[in-house]
């Protein structure tokens, strides 16, 4: 099988997949579980095969896979001991931590930090904005506002989404198309109409997604990348650009409106109920963030648990997460990845690279990563984590003599 290929459907299936897989599902009103099931074994397959080929590039990124490694090694470790000491505590099935932290998130990502071309990066990119979009038009079609309590009764909550699709998993979902989109509008040189008015659709969907989601967590990381890029342009692009970033905000402001007061989305209230303190899930994920905060305060050296022993959740916040439950050592190995990762995601974009696209992806799971989710179960966060350092690696050469 050609390597491209590989590579290609590797990236793809871990951004686009599984939003795709619960908007047919939905549609077709089968079951998700066999479905996401089956994408996640391919996803592993994928990874097995491009890791049996080029297992020995892994050891190129020597500083980064290391700190990597050390983190996951001591995650792992605590995956096992709440398993098999305290499987009570976890409110989880044990099997699940097993199946997203190693074949969901750390397996695909160990492979693809042996990706070494931008022609594997490019592929991956029109394939991801093909199954984001097809998966985006099913969910304005089909999705809606109204959810159902665990009681079985029915409630307006002016949040757009699917039975299998959450309305903060269809923000991220709007976000990745806009950010793809937009990529190609400002850094394609030579664009047909017809091409330009495929993107403008695209990015006009994808902003209708995010907005209509009404998911705070992944309209501050869309800000964040989008603010990310236009610092990252040289002086003469910020003056070119800086008429359109204020045209686009003002854009974004009345669309929010718009979709307000006529469609419904409650985007507007929610960011100001946010920002004020009123809103219940930003007091419970405070609270919850505090109490894992805390927890580790009690355990410092090995972390206490993989879940909030006294909220049996986690903290909403990875960083947090991974201090609680690995400790100081593999909480300040994963604040060096982060940090490592930030950096060569800012001189990636800054040289202007045409796979660059994959930093604001990443960007945007790890911004969002610090409201929402929980380590194992990241697995955009961590595959795009690879990915940039795999483009980092092999454009400014910061690792050991290449191994082919």
């Amino acid at each position: 099988m050609n390597t491209r290929f590989i590579y290609s459907a590797l990236i793809a299936l871990s951004l686009a997949g599984y939003p795709l897989v619960a908007a047919f599902t939905t549609v077709f009103n089968v079951e998700n579980a066999v479905f996401s099931l089956s994408l996640r074994v391919v996803i592993f397959f994928l990874a097995l095969m491009a890791l049996f080929l080029f297992w020995r590039r892994v050891f190129n990124l020597w500083v980064i896979f290391w700190f990597f490694f050390v983190f996951w090694l001591f995650y792992i470790a605590r995956i096992f001991v709440d398993v098999s000491a305290a499987p009570y505590f976890l409110s989880k099935d044990p099997l699940e931590y097993w199946v997203w932290a190693i074949g969901c998130s750390f397996f695909p990502a160990i492979s693809l930090f042996t990706l070494r071309s931008d022609a594997s990066i490019e592929m991956a990119r029109k394939w991801s904005l093909i199954l984001l979009v097809a998966a985006g038009v099913i969910v304005a079609f089909f999705g809606g506002t109204v959810s159902v309590s665990s009681s079985g009764d029915e409630f307006e909550t002016g949040r757009l989404g699917l039975k299998s699709l959450n309305a903060i998993l269809v923000g991220y979902l709007g976000g990745s198309i806009g950010i793809i989109s937009g990529w190609q509008l400002v850094n394609s040189s030579r664009i047909s109409i017809r091409v330009l008015i495929f993107y403008v659709i695209c990015l006009s969907l994808g902003i209708y997604l995010l907005l209509a989601s009404s998911s705070r967590g992944p309209l501050v990381s869309f800000v964040f990348v989008l603010f990310f890029y236009y610092f990252s342009l040289d002086f003469r692009k910020i003056l070119r650009y800086t008429p359109v970033l204020i045209g686009f905000s003002v854009f974004f402001y009345f669309a929010a409106l718009y979709l307000g007061e006529n469609a419904g989305f409650s985007i507007i209230s929610r960011v100001v109920q946010g920002a004020s303190g009123d809103d219940v899930n930003v007091s419970s994920r405070a609270t919850a963030f505090y109490s894992g905060l805390n927890q580790f305060i009690d355990n410092p050296f090995f972390g206490s648990s993989l879940e909030d022993k006294d909220l049996r959740t986690y903290p909403h916040n990875v960083i947090v997460e991974a201090f609680m439950s690995t400790g100081l050592i593999g909480g300040l190995a994963f604040i060096f990845v982060i940090i490592y990762s930030v950096i060569a995601s800012w001189l990636v974009i800054s040289k202007k690279l045409y796979s660059g696209w994959v930093v604001l992806i990443y960007l945007q799971y790890l911004v969002g990563a610090q409201f929402s989710g929980a380590i194992y179960g990241v697995t955009v966060f961590w595959a795009f984590l690879a990915i940039v350092m795999a483009v980092f690696n092999e454009h400014f050469n910061c690792g050991k003599k290449n191994v082919q």
